[in-house]
């Protein structure tokens, strides 16, 4: 479901365990990638598919996403098919809402990325 600059997406799978599970609802809200941080969870669409990960590094051209639950990273071109849409604001569970709507700390935001990223991802760009 779309309304203005939200978009209500039920959740498939288990990329994103424990953050999101298989059957919650996530609100996504539309924004540029200028305006989602690192440890962001963001919505993209890969060409063929919906994708929730989390934000692990970007540029200007380029993005870098991680499920929470799996050891591979999927590094991202904008423009080659590959559309960022927004982030993730609210996860709905059990109906009780869980808001993620810049609960990271700076100093978290940090840790997660330095944990996350292999510096091989990052001497590449």
């Amino acid at each position: 479901m779309v309304t203005n600059n939200y978009t209500l997406i039920k959740a498939a799978g288990s990329s994103m365990r424990p953050s999101i599970i298989n059957g919650d609802y996530i609100t996504v809200k539309r924004c540029p990638l200028s305006e989602s941080r690192i440890g962001d969870i963001v919505a993209v669409n890969n060409g063929n598919s919906l994708c929730i990960h989390r934000l692990v590094w970007k540029s200007q051209d380029n993005f870098v996403i991680k499920g929470d639950s799996v050891s591979s990273f999927g590094t991202l071109t904008i423009g080659e098919g590959n559309n960022f849409i927004g982030r993730v604001i609210n996860i709905t569970r059990n109906n009780k809402v869980i808001t993620t709507e810049r609960q990271c700390g700076n100093i978290i935001r940090l840790l997660i990325s330095l944990c996350l990223i292999p510096w091989q991802i990052i001497r590449r760009h």
